[in-house]
């Protein structure tokens, strides 16, 4: 009889024996799992922090050169354009037309500092406090009513709404407005409008009925300086990429597609935007 319990006592002194080896090797694989999980806590946040301080100084750095573009470029631009004026006021003819080239040179180093501000702008980093969400017809309208194009048409039929900075997208809007015009005919047909998604949309697309951009300059185009036309600076699809980057969203260039199929319709430029914070449709 004490045999056979000591026999059982033994027996169960080794399965508590390996029961507490087990819970303290568990134990000692949570704590190390922990460790783990904090040390990659502790990176992600430094990495973090360090990202936070150098978007804080390209915000900087790009406040202070947007100073200098509107403060000591454009004041000495607005003299100059004031001595302009009363010159012609003084002299009323211009044969030779050096008041008329001296103007359009003028004007043509305003549009570029305009430009040149908005780039700077568009790029800058935007504050989670600046987002808020906007009807993406709204905001279309709006920037379609700034355009100047009667005999233009656009079109627009969606309720979905944006998480963004309103006034960026308004910009967005309408400097593809302003491009389809300019490389379109009079009559051209701008459309905005929404991609698919599952369950709300991917995002959304302006597009025109216009002569297109041939595939090869799709990626130039989007890049500050190049512009098609002599009298452009290049500088306004820039922007467009600008605002899109500053949102976190992608943006490609392709054709309009046929509603009844997925088959390019003939001629038109396209533009997509794939951003996450859309609802409705």
């Amino acid at each position: 009889f004490y045999e056979t319990w000591w026999f059982y006592g033994i027996c169960i002194a080794l399965l508590g024996a390996l029961g507490y080896g087990g819970v303290q090797y568990r134990l000692h694989t949570l704590r190390r799992r922990e460790s783990l999980l904090k040390e990659k806590v502790a990176e992600r946040t430094q990495q973090l922090q360090e990202r936070e301080r150098e978007l804080e100084l390209e915000n900087k750095r790009l406040d202070r050169f947007a100073s200098v573009l509107s403060h000591d470029l454009r004041n000495p631009l607005n003299v100059a354009q004031g001595r302009l004026q009363l010159a012609r006021e003084k002299v009323q003819e211009d044969p030779e037309g050096h008041l008329s080239s001296a103007g359009r040179a003028l004007g043509r180093m305003d549009e570029i500092i305009e430009d040149t501000l908005l780039l700077t702008w568009s790029e800058r980093q935007i504050d989670p406090e600046e987002l808020e969400e906007v009807n993406l017809e709204e905001v279309g309208r709006k920037a379609w009513k700034n355009v100047e194009a009667p005999e233009a048409t656009f079109e627009i039929g969606t309720s979905a709404r944006l998480k963004c900075h309103a006034g960026r997208v308004q910009r967005l809007f309408e400097n593809l407005f302003r491009n389809a015009v300019e490389h379109g005919s009079s009559g051209v047909t701008v459309t905005v409008g929404t991609l698919p998604g599952e369950g709300s949309p991917s995002g959304f697309y302006v597009e025109d009925d216009g002569p297109g951009i041939p595939e090869q300059q799709r990626e130039k185009v989007l890049k500050s300086g190049y512009s098609s036309r002599e009298e452009g600076t290049g500088l306004g699809l820039s922007i467009v990429q600008g605002i899109a980057a500053a949102h976190g969203w992608s943006t490609l260039i392709t054709e309009p597609v046929s509603e009844s199929s997925t088959e390019s319709q003939a001629g038109g430029a396209r533009f997509e935007f794939r951003s996450d914070g859309m609802q409705g449709g």
